[in-house]
Formats: structure tokens, C-alpha cells, sequence
């Protein structure tokens, strides 16, 4: 999940690069110019570094725009579509390098491309309005597509899995039913679980648990089998 710190300098180095190509400069004649090193220009434009007051002002002059235009969340017309998507809440917490896109790699296709780039983002943003897609639809789509990406098997589950049934001995506290995985939560994890406080709610039938953290306490609902439970004790 991208920080605030993280998208505002990925936003001036977008800026930064896009006024360069812009305007046909090579990134040793942008430092010839500055007297900014190379290196140095190229970490702004990748979102690695964000410059301090003076070198905004030294890049700001030498790009022929203002101070006030290098710093702000907004652009022209043409491009302020990619600014929107990059201050947006979807972008800061969508996982792009699970999905194998770098910040670096959409970086450099927003500046090569603004024009498809912002004809697609309008489109999608239609028919988000359109069909009246939650942002919550939207992240659940992304992940059931992450899942079909991996064939739904991701290593790094597994080998927790793995060490924690040794760790444990889970074969012998799944003889003991959910007794020995109730004693397991409540002895490594202080959490305790309570199978009455969902009876005074009227829930939905796809609601079986809910975890209180400030209580730490896992709150089961009635009714359940037990390899249904043993499920949300395990999880």
C-alpha cells in the first residue's frame, strides 16, 4: 500500500518527466541546465526522491512553469486524468506489484502515453458510474483476478501452514475437536472465543464469525458444523 509521502513523489516525478519529454529534452541536457546530476534527476522521476524548496525552484525555471505548478495536484486538461488516478484512494491501495506492475513501469506509460492512458481511465471511470461499481466491488474483482493469476495457490500460505501444524502438533489438537484449537487461542494468542453474543442480532446467513480486537475475542454464531468451525478457529 502506497503512503502519502510515496504518492506525492511519484506525482512530481510524473510532472517532472512529462514536462521533460514534453519539451524534447534529454535527461544530461536537463542537468546541464539545472546543474542537477543525472542520477539525480532520474531518482526524482522514478518517485524515488522528492527535492528540496531551492531545487524545485531551479527545476521549475529551467521546465519554463512555476513553483507554485510543480508542487500542486493539479495539470492541463489533456493530463489530469493520470494526476486524479494518481492521488486517487484506488490507486494508493491497490496492490500493483502482486499483480507484477512496478510504480517505475506505470510511471514511464503514463508519460509515453498520456493520451490512451487517460482515453482508458475515463472509460472505466464511465462505466464504474454507469453500472454503479463499488469500490469494494471494484478491490474484490482485482483480487478474484490476483487469485486466478496464482491458480489461487500462493507459497508463502502454504509454508506458514506448514510450520505452524509442526510448531504446534495441530494433528493432535484436531483429535481434541475445537476443544485443542480454543486452548491453542486463548494460551499463544490471549483470544478468547464466545458462541452467545451473536444470538441478540438478527445476521445474515453468510455471517458466521466476528473477530472484536479491542476484546480479543472471536465471536462464533450457533448452529455451525464442526469442520465450519474448526475453519474459523484455524484461520
Amino acid at each position: 500500500m502506497l503512503t502519502d509521502a510515496d504518492i506525492v513523489k511519484l506525482l512530481f516525478g510524473f510532472k517532472l518527466k512529462h514536462l521533460r519529454t514534453e519539451q524534447g529534452l534529454g535527461l544530461e541536457e536537463l542537468a546541464a541546465q539545472t546543474g542537477l546530476s543525472k542520477s539525480y534527476i532520474h531518482d526524482l522521476e522514478k518517485g524515488k526522491k522528492y527535492p528540496k524548496v531551492d531545487k524545485i525552484h531551479i527545476l521549475a525555471r529551467a521546465l519554463g512553469v512555476d513553483y507554485d505548478y510543480m508542487v500542486s495536484q493539479r495539470d492541463s486538461r489533456a493530463i489530469q486524468p493520470v494526476v486524479d488516478i494518481l492521488t486517487s484512494e484506488v490507486f494508493r491501495e491497490f496492490p500493483l506489484e502482486d499483480f507484477g506492475v512496478s510504480t517505475n513501469k506505470l510511471i514511464e506509460l503514463l508519460v509515453n502515453t498520456p493520451e490512451r492512458v487517460t482515453a482508458f481511465i475515463s472509460t472505466i471511470s464511465q462505466m464504474i458510474r454507469h453500472f454503479q461499481v463499488s469500490r469494494e466491488h471494484l478491490y474484490f474483482t482485482a483480487l478474484r483476478s490476483f487469485q486466478n493469476l496464482k491458480n489461487n495457490y500462493f507459497e508463502e500460505v502454504e509454508a506458514a501452514v506448514t510450520e505452524f501444524r509442526q510448531q504446534f502438533n495441530l494433528s493432535t489438537l484436531l483429535a481434541k475437536g475445537t476443544a485443542g484449537l480454543e486452548q491453542l487461542l486463548e494460551k499463544e494468542y490471549g483470544i478468547s472465543v464466545d458462541r452467545k453474543r451473536l444470538r441478540e442480532f438478527e445476521l445474515p446467513s453468510s455471517c458466521r464469525s466476528f473477530f472484536g480486537k479491542t476484546a480479543l475475542t472471536l465471536y462464533i454464531r450457533d448452529g455451525l458444523s464442526q469442520a465450519q468451525e474448526r475453519f474459523l478457529l484455524g484461520r
